[in-house]
């Protein structure tokens, strides 16, 4: 049961600059490592429809052609192994 007692929030607190913090940190803390990843254009389809903003803008950020053969190499962030990917 909730009792009576009330919180006053300070006034020098800004919630959402704090949610926003909160979320960057936890999203950081999923990523335990790198990943060196070589695509087909196809597989960049694949994988970046169905990735982390993160990985995303990593890949965007690394990527150099890999060769004639269309594919491209990138280095991207990895997820420990107990981390869902949906919750980052």
């Amino acid at each position: 049961m909730l009792g009576d007692e009330r919180f006053g929030r300070p006034q020098d607190v800004d919630l959402g600059v704090y949610w926003v913090s909160c979320l960057d940190d936890f999203r950081a803390r999923c990523h335990i490592g790198t990943a060196a990843v070589r695509l087909s254009p196809r597989e960049r389809r694949r994988l970046l429809g169905n990735v982390a903003l993160a990985v995303v803008r990593a890949f965007g950020s690394t990527a150099t052609a890999g060769g004639d053969d269309g594919r491209v190499e990138a280095v991207i962030p990895v997820e420990a192994p107990s981390t869902p990917a949906a919750s980052c």
